[in-house]
């Protein structure tokens, strides 16, 4: 029981994750799409409470994905520090609701291509941009899973007697 407990102590995410753990961070992160990302949300905290406990370490973890993806695209002007830390201090007043794995999930599919090609060009209008397409691709995501988990649920209480007469049956 208490080798149990320590799996499921690993897999939820805390403050400092992402600096201690960055291989086991980008293995959950490689495993996620739009639609296993509904199941993260959850069970991790949000942006927003993370920031709740410690500011700081919650931007310096934003930070860190970031430097992330700024060395994969490798462009000639990269981010610098100021740049870094402004564009964290957006996500994480715009976006309180996502989690780290949302972050993380965004930057894979901008890498994947998804949100178009980066030209030599990598700012703080570009990063904003891919999250403001994330977000939309992940609320039709989220849209879709309501849908289909009312539909199942709509689908189970069809076969219960309502004690009224269905004429569409006779």
């Amino acid at each position: 029981m208490e080798k149990e407990n320590q799996i499921v102590l690993k897999q939820k995410y805390e403050l400092g994750f992402i600096a201690n753990n960055k291989q086991e961070f980008k293995r959950k992160v490689r495993n996620l799409n739009l639609v296993t990302i509904i199941e993260e949300l959850e069970s991790t905290p949000s942006i927003s409470k993370l920031s709740r406990i410690n500011q700081e370490t919650t931007t310096d973890e934003v930070v860190l994905l970031l430097i992330e993806a700024s060395k994969f695209f490798n462009v000639k002007n990269g981010l610098n520090e100021e740049t870094l830390y402004d564009i964290a201090d957006l996500i994480i007043s715009e976006y309180k609701h996502y989690t780290m794995y949302d972050i993380g999930l965004c930057l894979k599919m901008a890498k994947l291509g998804r949100f178009g090609k980066v030209y030599e060009r990598l700012d703080g209008g570009v990063i904003m941009d891919w999250i403001s397409q994330y977000e939309k691709q992940r609320d039709k995501a989220i849209l879709r899973n309501a849908e289909d988990e009312h539909s199942k649920t709509k689908g189970d209480n069809s076969n219960r007697s309502s004690g009224w007469i269905n004429f569409n049956t006779i």
